[in-house]
């Protein structure tokens, strides 16, 4: 992904984050199909697709063959499974920085998004797209510092963690 360094002052920074955390985050509730016990042993599951070749074309043909658009389409497209899988509006997710940008002490910067039914998916693309963009340009700005300063309920640290790799 290209990235474009927007010398942006720590402060101004910071006040983006504020501006972006200023209400509480929610934990989602994703239902697992059973009930989770305190003594379960916590196991790392891989789940490994592939996606055909003709539709990856299409995928490629619809992202007009730029990564950066692919990536935006497929994060969209995530949103909006978990907005339909647990009925939540405000959907906040970790992304890893970019290492292109800025140096970072963040392996992860949270870019959060509002999604309602009434939006089309292209609108909610173009939101997206520049919540990422914007969460990029200020992720220098230390995340843990950044739910401390919004009175994040959930340390950092805690966040539920699910890795998904696009191959």
């Amino acid at each position: 992904m290209n990235y474009k360094e927007h010398n942006v002052p720590y402060n101004e920074m910071g006040q983006y984050w504020q501006e972006v955390l200023d209400s509480s985050l929610q934990e989602l509730a994703i239902d697992y199909g059973y009930k989770k016990t305190n003594f379960q042993k916590l196991e790392q599951k891989k789940m490994i697709f592939t996606i055909d070749t003709a539709m990856t074309d299409r995928l490629m043909d619809i992202c007009r063959h730029d990564n950066r658009m692919l990536y935006f389409y497929l994060m969209a497209a995530f949103e909006v499974m978990l907005y339909k899988l647990t009925g939540a509006h405000d959907i906040c997710l970790g992304v890893p920085y970019l290492k292109e940008g800025p140096a970072s002490e963040n392996l992860a910067i949270l870019i959060r998004s509002t999604i309602t039914s009434d939006m089309s998916y292209r609108d909610f693309l173009n939101i997206l797209k520049r919540n990422i963009l914007s969460g990029y340009q200020n992720q220098s700005y230390p995340m843990e510092e950044a739910l401390m300063e919004a009175n994040c309920p959930v340390p950092f640290q805690n966040f539920v963690k699910c890795t998904i790799a696009l191959d």
